[in-house]
């Protein structure tokens, strides 16, 4: 078995990969077999034994996304007896043919076996019967076959049968005379035609039953047709080939299936079906990019009243990727509020839809939506603005008498209702809020009506308690003509009862500054009859609201009088002192108790006092005995702490002069007045002496001795003194038994 290894191969590939060996042969073309072969070597053998077969490769097909039904090639090794290499010898030996498939769709027929003939056309038996299983996913058949030949050259019929999955045959070829050779070079390949001949191989024709409907890119579509007979009757389970007239805008996957799937470029196609046998129909199919955005070409942005239609329908265009328009898709069309007509429509040849819209009754801007149907992610969304009917009046609902703490928000909001000319709630409407007495503050100023006609706003009074005052109104009307009457001055205008009821409590000055608020300014006097030259703008239509502020808790103690007096030590000082209690503000604050204190001996009265309606509280100093500065403080739990002084004197009576004497004696003091229980007694006269008490007495304060002076007081058997204060001791002090 030294015989070198040799193949025969034929080709069937519909689209062909290796360009450098194919690039000259055309689509779905039967390629032609081709056939070689190497160099051999012959080998002798013992006699009688023959050299063993060949292995030839003989058959390659490769189906277009389904199983191939082609046989397209076969080569055998042929061995002769005659040859001149002698009896037992086998010498190559080839035999070729081309086969030729009728159809181009022949490749989506799937295939079970190929079964090959050859036979002698000496004497017409059988040199070869064989069949070959095709696998699923077989893209090649490989035979190889040893036959024995009489001559070196010998004819053989040929006859190809394709089998298919459903064990019928589909496909036949032949029968067709080839020459086996065993010299030479291999003969030239016989062609053979392939001839479909499975169900439907005698139809009349092919017809769609169902045309594809308009495809976006991306789509897919099932394409029904059939084949039929001579009757016009179909011919079920007919193999029908399909193929595109641009597979950019619309291609099968399987030629062997109708659906039909859509690319990525717009346009119309035509759809073909080809049986086997030749006969075609055709439909075309739509193609457009997948919607990708709305825009409103028109209608936009539009104003009207509330409850109002637009003067203009809102246009919708569909688009594609590409910008260009989208056909014959169906947009649904909703607003926020109001309505819409129709709420679905299907845009025309130019992707356009149109639609009529109502507006709500809300102000302000009013939103409509649109979206694709058979793409909800595709939306847009156009916009108008709803305007109001004007207000010309308002009215307090609520929050006006209130009465809170100074410098804080009122509980509840202050509420107007602004009404149209036909006495409805005005949606829409700016009320403009401006405190009008008192520091307060409004929160929002300027506010616009709700859907009841209602607006509001939160006050802050002011920091001062008392009367407050808020003022609400509406923009100014616009200027009405002024007439005057036959026998009225027009420049007089008779006084405004609200005005004056509420001028009552405010005061002259606010009576006034009301007045200039609420009257219009007077017109000239014209012709009776005649409309005034300068007509005064209407008023703008205002109400009036109204708080009372109290004072905050207690923060601040104010002094009020009292400070920096003088008196004697001991006495009571002539003024209370007062202080006052106030909030953070300067207001008043009532009840608040305030405790008075001393450290210098002396007392105030009362000690604790609560505040009155004016936030004052008093207390009387009755000062300490000492001389100097004395101090006195008021504070109460929140509050700050208010410091008081005063000076306090010694009121005294002196010893005259440096000489001894009694007590008793008037001409020993200064004045001739001798010191009584509460005085205040200083003996400092400069020298040493003595004074003499025999008696019993009492003084407010005893001061003996001091620079320069070094006196002696010296008390008898009978004498004795009480000193209700201070004892202050310069000198010597001898009693009767002589102790000091």
């Amino acid at each position: 078995n030294w015989m070198d290894e040799f193949a025969y191969r034929w080709v069937y590939d519909p689209e062909p990969e290796d360009s450098a060996h194919r690039a000259d042969l055309p689509r779905h073309a039967v390629h032609r077999f081709c056939a070689a072969i190497p160099s051999w070597r012959r080998a002798r053998s013992r006699r009688g034994v023959s050299l063993g077969p060949l292995r030839v490769p003989v058959f390659e097909y490769r189906p277009r996304l389904a199983r191939a039904a082609a046989i397209v090639g076969l080569a055998l090794a042929v061995g002769s007896c005659d040859d001149a290499a002698g009896p037992g010898h086998m010498v190559p030996g080839a035999v070729a043919f081309a086969p030729d498939f009728s159809s181009q769709q022949a490749g989506i027929v799937p295939l079970r076996d190929a079964r090959i003939t050859l036979t002698r056309v000496l004497d017409g038996t059988l040199a070869l019967d064989t069949v070959v299983p095709v696998a699923a996913g077989d893209t090649a058949l490989d035979l190889s076959f040893t036959i024995q030949v009489e001559s070196s050259e010998e004819e053989l019929e040929l006859f190809i049968r394709l089998i298919g999955t459903a064990s019928d045959t589909v496909f036949t070829g032949g029968p067709v005379i080839v020459t086996a050779t065993t010299i030479g070079e291999p003969p030239p390949p016989e062609p053979v035609e392939i001839v479909y001949v499975g169900v439907g191989s005698d139809a009349a024709g092919v017809r769609i039953v169902a045309p594809p409907p308009p495809l976006f890119s991306g789509d897919t579509a099932l394409i029904e047709a059939e084949a039929f007979d001579s009757a016009n009757a179909a011919i079920a389970n007919t193999p029908i080939g399909w193929t595109s007239s641009d597979t950019a805008v619309a291609s099968f996957p399987d030629p062997a299936v109708g659906r039909v799937v859509a690319g990525n470029t717009r346009g119309t196609v035509d759809l073909t079906a080809t049986l086997l046998t030749g006969q075609t129909a055709t439909t075309s199919v739509a193609v457009q990019p997948v919607p990708s955005q709305i825009i409103a070409a028109a209608g936009g942005n539009q104003t009207a009243e509330i409850g109002q239609p637009l003067a203009d329908s809102v246009v919708l265009e569909v688009q594609g990727a590409d910008g260009l328009p989208i056909a014959g898709v169906t947009v649904e069309v909703a607003v926020t509020e109001g309505s819409v007509s129709p709420a679905s429509v299907v845009t025309g040849a130019d992707g356009r839809a149109a639609v009529a819209w109502t507006l709500g009754l809300t102000i302000g801007s009013q939103t409509l939506s649109a979206s694709v149907t058979e793409f909800p992610t595709v939306t847009a969304a156009a916009t108008a603005t709803a305007n109001p009917r004007a207000a010309v009046d308002l009215t307090i609902v609520s929050g006006d008498q209130q009465t809170g703490e100074v410098n804080a928000v009122l509980i509840d909001s202050l509420v107007v209702l602004a009404t149209d000319s036909a006495g409805l709630p005005a949606e829409g409407a700016t009320v403009t809020w401006t405190v009008a007495l008192n520091d307060g503050t409004v929160s929002p100023v300027s506010s616009t009506t709700d859907a009841n006609g209602l607006a509001k706003t939160a006050w802050t009074i002011g920091t001062l308690a008392g009367a407050n005052e808020v003022q609400a109104s509406l923009p100014v009307a616009a200027p009405a003509p002024v007439t005057s009457v036959e026998g009225e001055d027009a420049t007089e205008r008779p006084a405004d009862p609200l005005v004056d009821d509420r001028a009552e409590d405010l005061g002259d000055a606010r009576k006034r500054s009301r007045q200039a608020r609420l009257l219009s300014t007077p017109a000239p006097a014209t012709e009776p009859g005649a409309e005034a030259p300068n007509a005064a703008p209407a008023a703008a239509p205002q109400v009036f609201f109204s708080a009372t502020g109290v004072a905050a808790s207690a923060s601040l103690l104010e002094l009020v009088s009292g400070d920096a007096q003088s008196g004697g030590a001991g006495a009571v000082l002539a003024e209370s002192l007062t202080v006052k209690v106030t909030d953070l503000f300067g207001n008043p604050v009532a009840g608040v108790t305030v405790d008075f204190t001393t450290t210098d001996g002396g007392t105030l009265s009362p000690a604790s006092a609560v505040s009155d309606a004016a936030g004052l509280v008093r207390s009387s100093w009755t000062l300490g005995t000492t001389e100097g500065t004395q101090t006195a403080t008021a504070a109460s739990a929140t509050t700050n702490t208010v410091t008081f002084t005063a000076t306090s004197a010694i009121v005294a009576i002196r010893w005259a002069t440096g000489i001894s004497g009694s007590w008793t004696t008037a001409s020993n003091w200064v004045g001739g007045v001798v010191p009584s229980a509460t005085d205040t007694v200083i003996i400092d006269a400069p020298g040493t002496y003595t004074v003499t008490l025999t008696t019993s007495v009492g003084v407010g304060a005893l001061i003996l001795g001091g620079a320069g002076s070094d006196p002696t007081l010296t008390l008898g058997t009978n004498g004795q003194i009480a000193v209700g204060g201070d004892l202050t001791n310069n000198g010597v002090i001898l009693f009767a038994d002589g102790s000091n």
